[in-house]
C-alpha cells in the first residue's frame, strides 16, 4: 500500500540521488517529522514539516540553488560558467519556485474550499490577480533589457524573486488563518 509518507520519501530520496549538495540536516529533520504523522494526506503534515520540505526542495536542485544554512541562501547561478548555463539555472529556479508556490497555494485554497467557499473564491481571485501583477511587474523590471542577450535571465530571476515573496505570504496565511 502506498502512503503519502512513502510517496514523499521516494520523491525526496530521488532528489538526494540527483543532487550533489543537499542540506542533509534539513532532510533528516523533515523525515523525522514526517514519520511522526500517520496522516495519509500530505496537507495535514505539521506546518514545521511543510516549511522543512520547502527548504529541502529549494536546495534539491543543487546546480542552481544551494543553502548553506536555513536563513542565508547562496545563489550559485552566479557561478555559472556560460550564458547558457546561467539561463538554464535561472529557468530551473523559476520552475521550481513556481511549483512550490502552486503547491502551497493549492493547500491554502483547498483548506477553505469545503467549509468557507466564499473565502476560497477570494483566495483564487487573489492568486489570479497576483499572477497578473507579478507578470506586469516583471515586465517593468526587465523593460530595459528587452531584446538584449540577458533578457531571459533577468525575466526568470524576477519571477523567482516574486514567487518566493508570494510563497511567504501564502505560508503566513496557512499558518495563521
Amino acid at each position: 500500500m502506498i502512503t503519502w509518507n512513502n510517496l514523499v520519501f521516494s520523491k525526496v530520496y530521488g532528489y538526494i540521488q540527483a543532487s550533489t549538495s543537499i542540506n542533509s540536516y534539513t532532510f533528516r529533520i523533515f523525515m523525522l517529522n514526517l514519520k511522526k504523522t500517520d496522516d495519509k494526506d500530505l496537507c495535514k503534515i505539521s506546518a514545521n514539516s511543510k516549511w522543512l520540505l520547502f527548504l529541502f526542495l529549494m536546495t534539491a536542485n543543487s546546480a542552481c540553488f544551494s543553502i548553506t544554512n536555513t536563513t542565508t541562501p547562496k545563489d550559485i547561478c552566479a557561478e555559472s560558467a556560460t550564458e547558457e548555463d546561467l539561463f538554464n539555472c535561472r529557468k530551473q529556479q523559476q520552475l521550481d519556485s513556481d511549483k512550490i508556490m502552486t503547491f502551497f497555494y493549492n493547500e491554502l485554497y483547498n483548506n477553505h474550499l469545503e467549509n468557507e467557499p466564499k473565502l476560497a473564491l477570494l483566495i483564487k481571485k487573489s492568486q489570479e490577480s497576483w499572477l497578473a501583477f507579478r507578470d506586469a511587474n516583471c515586465k517593468v523590471q526587465t523593460y530595459y533589457s528587452i531584446g538584449g542577450r540577458a533578457f531571459d535571465v533577468y525575466w526568470f530571476d524576477c519571477l523567482t524573486i516574486m514567487n518566493r515573496a508570494r510563497l511567504m505570504e501564502i505560508q503566513n496565511q496557512i499558518s495563521a488563518p
